[in-house]
């Protein structure tokens, strides 16, 4: 090679060399997404989650961090962080004040001596301990293609010395638990300016809120009027409400009334809040386990909005929209409470009948069909004489039969009985229960005679009932 290519050559290397180094320093820029492990326990077990949420997202950009915490998929807060700054601000969801607080300072650092692998990024350990509070003890997994710009003078903050964002931390700082962030995604984005702006005139040094649960979090929700979510964080805390009540096992009876009454408090919170969605038919069934006798508003709210008359325009409503989705068991169940209003609805029968159908729910079906026939419903005696096929109404036959024996009401069980065997003449079963109704009704010559047809048919039961009442 002559003098020109070894010069041409050596320069290229050189711009390679100088791109290469430049590329491995480049600061990162984007998003990191965490989930959050508790020591054994589950994320459905929410009270332990309430202060870390179980999903954490991270945005960085040159030098700006926030953090969005998450319950499941709702929102919980922000923090907001600057790498070269001694102080957070923390800004809850539906509150508009942002909690400024000094980050705690004074820790001493080690390399650890494990490295792992996460999201294809090669990370190293590294110790942080609090000097003046040594139960402050946490250990970080940094990669070094994940740079950020730091101040070395700011020796509190990790990234001062990591020089990078961490893809996992134990935090080991006294709980009984440890609490362990894994980094699941990783997504080098441009970000906007927007996602770190702060409103700085809300800015409050006031202390922190309690640790965060979620009826505060579904009263948040509700104040800002977003009622979808408040329900959503209403049920968990219920969820919550019973997992403390479970957990105190032995203890649980001088917990009781402190759990029946939280329970009261959420229930309220959640009739409320479907009072504004205008279901009220939901926030009845809450206004109604509500057992507090002293909760005087929730009776005075029960009997303002729960008479049959104030909810039989919503049931009828809830029905069509439950009807076109397809929804029968919530259709069954609306028809049902619409009939308490008026037991005699022929088209609410019929519907019922029609939902009952659909379930496969046969014999339930066929009674709603017959009450609207009886109240006059040409649609419903329609639908029995065409839409039941003949096996379908013996089942219905058969099993009413049954429940009207059950109920010693023999004379309506032997005429169910003998439209099953106006088909099924031989069924020896069916011949055998026909003549036990017909003997309790004191018509013994006719009761033993289907006993005797029965056992003809090596009926067993019907030998030791012929035994016993017809010699």
């Amino acid at each position: 090679m002559n003098k020109l290519g070894i010069i041409i050559a050596t320069i290229l290397f050189f711009n390679l060399t100088i791109v290469l180094a430049q590329e491995s320093n480049k600061e990162f820029e984007g998003i990191i997404e965490y989930k959050v492990k508790i020591g054994d326990y589950n994320s459905n077990q929410y009270s332990r989650y309430a202060s870390t949420g179980t999903k954490q997202i991270l945005y960085y950009k040159q030098g700006e961090l926030r953090t969005d915490f998450y319950i499941d998929d709702v929102f919980v807060k922000s923090m907001y962080t600057n790498t070269c700054s001694d102080s957070s601000y923390i800004k809850y969801a539906g509150d508009k004040k942002l909690y400024k607080y000094k980050i705690l300072s004074n820790y001493k650092f080690e390399h650890g001596e494990t490295s792992i692998k996460l999201l294809n990024q090669n990370c190293q350990s590294i110790w942080f301990t609090g000097i003046s509070n040594n139960s402050t003890k946490f250990e970080l997994f940094y990669s070094n293609n994940l740079h950020v710009i730091t101040d070395t003078a700011v020796t509190h903050l990790p990234y001062s010395i990591t020089k990078s964002l961490f893809l996992k931390s134990i935090n080991k700082s006294g709980y009984r638990d440890s609490i362990v962030q894994t980094a699941i995604k990783i997504k080098e984005i441009n970000l906007n300016d927007s996602i770190f702006k702060m409103d700085k005139i809300n800015i409050t040094t006031s202390q922190l809120p309690h640790t965060f649960d979620y009826t505060e979090l579904g009263n948040y929700f509700f104040k800002c009027e977003n009622y979808k979510n408040a329900i959503f964080c209403y049920e968990k805390a219920e969820i919550t409400n019973n997992y403390i009540f479970i957990e105190k096992g032995e203890e649980r009876n001088q917990f009781y009334s402190l759990v029946e009454n939280t329970y009261n408090e959420i229930r309220f919170n959640k009739a409320i809040t479907y009072l504004k969605m205008n279901k009220n038919y939901l926030a009845c069934k809450e206004l109604r386990l509500i057992q507090s006798k002293k909760d005087k508003e929730s009776l005075k709210l029960y009997k303002q909005y729960c008479s049959c008359n104030s909810l039989s325009p919503y049931y009828k409503k809830e029905i069509n929209n439950s009807v076109i989705k397809h929804e029968y068991d919530k259709v069954v169940e609306l028809c049902d409470k619409t009939l308490e209003c008026n037991k005699n609805d022929t088209s609410i029968l019929f519907i019922k009948g029609i939902s009952n159908y659909n379930k496969k729910a046969f014999f339930e079906a066929y009674n709603s069909f017959v009450r609207a026939k009886n109240n006059g419903s040409v649609k419903a005696k329609e639908f029995i004489d065409n839409d039941f096929n003949k096996n379908q109404l013996l089942i219905i036959y058969n099993k009413k039969g049954d429940t009207y024996f059950k109920n010693k009401e023999y004379k309506a069980a032997s005429k169910y009985y003998t439209l099953v065997l106006e088909k099924m003449n031989n069924s020896p079963s069916v011949l055998r229960k026909r003549g036990l109704s017909e003997i309790k009704l004191d018509n013994k010559t006719k009761g033993c005679l289907d006993l005797k047809k029965a056992l003809e048919n090596d009926e067993e039961e019907a030998k030791k009932l012929y035994k016993k009442h017809c010699k």
